[in-house]
């Protein structure tokens, strides 16, 4: 994966929500913002030595102490993206299903991601790992469906606690035209690649749909395009 292609992406999301909307900058190096997680990313990080090296210690053991998740099954994704609508399209649910598996553990390692998911944004904003914060994760499988020319599904984009330090993004599928709330909601930043997938309304995060502004739209139909092209 070419994690240039998107550069623009790294902005964080403009959302159009209750009258928010994030601010990035055009060149995709946005300064103090907060992400994932209550993550704050500066354009000069600082932080004294001694917390740092006694939360990479508490990260570290809190990784060890848990096991790695079992990884999602794709015929259960599957069966799941099929009974949201007698419309669905079998091998269209079969191959998104697929992708909603298989593709996050690409991006893991080509972000280097590591767990848990909060350390590894630690790393992100200490310019240590190049990319996956939860709406990149979002952003690039987004992309990936993109691809797929979907008919008898839709993407939208989910956020939690929108405007506030523990905001999160993932990708919801529905039927087209089906309420969000019956959506499935995709989150690949959870478990840093092992696809966490649930109904919205039965996941932990309480998800609320955000339009994305047209331009970042445009931006991410670009990206799906040049994906293509470069198969």
């Amino acid at each position: 994966m070419d994690l240039n292609q998107t550069s623009r992406l790294d902005t964080i999301l403009p959302l159009r929500s209750i009258g928010w909307r994030g601010e990035g900058t055009a060149s995709g190096a946005a300064t103090n913002r907060t992400d994932c997680r209550g993550e704050v990313r500066f354009s000069h990080f600082q932080i004294p030595t001694l917390v740092f090296c006694l939360a990479l210690v508490s990260f570290i053991l809190a990784s060890c102490a848990t096991a790695p998740p079992k990884p999602s099954d794709p015929a259960n994704l599957t069966a799941k993206i099929r009974a949201l609508a007698p419309t669905i399209d079998p091998a269209e649910a079969a191959l998104t299903a697929d992708i909603a598996v298989h593709y996050p553990q690409e991006l893991a390692r080509a972000y280097h991601a590591v767990r848990p998911a909060g350390f590894n944004n630690m790393l992100i904003n200490l310019g240590i790992h190049p990319r996956g914060l939860c709406f990149q994760w979002a952003d690039d499988l987004t992309i990936k469906l993109m691809t797929l020319h979907l008919r008898t599904l839709e993407l939208h984009r989910g956020v939690a606690h929108l405007g506030n330090v523990h905001e999160h993004s993932c990708v919801v599928l529905t039927a087209p035209g089906q309420s969000f709330d019956d959506g499935i909601a995709l989150d690949a930043w959870r478990h840093a690649g092992h696809l966490a997938w649930a109904t919205v309304k039965m996941d932990k995060y309480p998800w609320k749909e955000v339009i994305l502004d047209p331009e970042y739209q445009t931006d991410l139909r670009t990206a799906a395009q040049k994906m293509e092209v470069a198969k």
